[in-house]
């Protein structure tokens, strides 16, 4: 059966001895195993062995994913085969797993490339990427195809040569840090420069999920946020609320964040998880790039002050220099490019709201 495969793709040849082909993954790599993915509630499907390590005894397995198979995602585009989601779990470099969801580098048919998949991954991330890459120049990876399998869904991605923002940091230095927030700056500028639809509801463009308010939240429940349209919604009926059932919270308080919050803006669309594992850099000529910002899993439409929550969090201790950079370029319109730690203040309150 084998040499009738080859004789109608011979591109197949080329891959029956793929997994001899896993040398260890380059320190600039993008999805380094240092970017994070983050957890979900939904529990991982029951152990079974579909997961388990086994030898590449199925034809199958080493065969692509057939056209028909391919969920359709408008703009995703691929001229060359995609492995199986069965082949990539046997042959794939392993570069990051967390609650049932992994990521993996793998080579096939003569192109490397990223698959993201689990019951945690969505489609939506995939929409949400192809969409940023249309409307925009913000580098982000190419989106290949879409799989679904049982519980999982598998997104194959442009596999892009970078370090993720916080390894390289020491070696930037001061002037090399201050290029990349520049850069990030003007990339924000671009993405929240799409406003939402006349009546669009916030979220994702699917309308699936407002992971950028609850990144773990369970993907099937609808949050009583509903198909809130408007900031003052917003503000009213969910972060207002939210901020004075917590115990220690005050109306003082919360005047202090409302002060600063524009009951007026327009959604816009935003990433979400902004970090330093999501910023990819390389070097240009000698000098410092954004070359990707991935993981679009929370992007979505919203107040621009919704994407201060991800930054804010992880620059929370202040002890990292890189996470503060990265939050004063991503919260700077709203202090003035405020430099003073106090400014960001009603930020990061802001953010244990969410």
């Amino acid at each position: 059966m084998l040499s009738e495969v080859l004789g109608v793709l011979p591109w197949l040849a080329k891959i029956v001895f793929l997994h001899s082909d896993t040398s260890p993954l380059p320190a600039s790599a993008s999805f380094a195993p240092s970017s994070p993915i983050r957890s979900r509630t939904q529990s991982p499907p029951p152990a079974d062995d579909s997961h388990a390590p086994r030898e590449l005894h199925s034809e199958v397995d080493q065969c692509p994913v057939p056209p028909h198979e391919l969920l359709p995602i408008p703009g995703a585009s691929c001229h060359f085969p995609l492995p199986r989601p069965s082949y990539v779990r046997l042959a794939g470099e392993v570069l990051q797993e967390s609650m049932g969801d992994t990521v993996w580098k793998i080579r096939y048919a003569g192109t490397s490339m990223v698959v993201k998949g689990g019951p945690g991954i969505t489609k939506s991330e995939a929409e949400m990427t192809v969409f940023v890459r249309a409307k925009t120049t913000i580098p982000v990876p190419q989106v290949y195809g879409v799989v679904r399998e049982g519980v999982a869904t598998y997104i194959y991605l442009e596999y892009i040569e970078g370090e993720a923002l916080h390894w390289a940091a020491p070696k930037l230095g001061s002037d090399g840090l201050s290029t990349i927030s520049a850069q990030l700056r003007r990339m924000l500028d671009e993405l929240h420069s799409l406003v939402a639809p006349e009546g669009a509801a916030m979220g994702s463009l699917d309308g699936s999920n407002l992971f950028a308010f609850r990144c773990r939240e369970d993907n099937a429940k609808v949050r009583q946020l509903g198909a809130t349209a408007s900031t003052s919604a917003l503000i009213d009926n969910y972060l207002r609320p939210r901020y004075l059932c917590k115990q220690g919270n005050t109306p003082e308080g919360w005047a202090t964040i409302d002060a600063h919050l524009d009951r007026s803006a327009p959604l816009v669309f935003i990433h979400g998880d902004i970090h330093a594992a999501n910023i990819l850099v390389s070097e240009n000529e000698g000098k410092p790039e954004i070359v990707a910002i991935i993981d679009w899993e929370c992007a979505g439409f919203y107040p621009e002050w919704v994407e201060y929550r991800a930054p804010a969090r992880r620059a929370e201790s202040g002890k990292s220099l890189t996470a503060t950079t990265v939050m004063m370029a991503v919260c700077g319109p709203a202090v003035g490019f405020s430099k003073r730690a106090r400014d960001y203040e009603w930020i990061k309150e802001l953010r244990r709201t969410f």
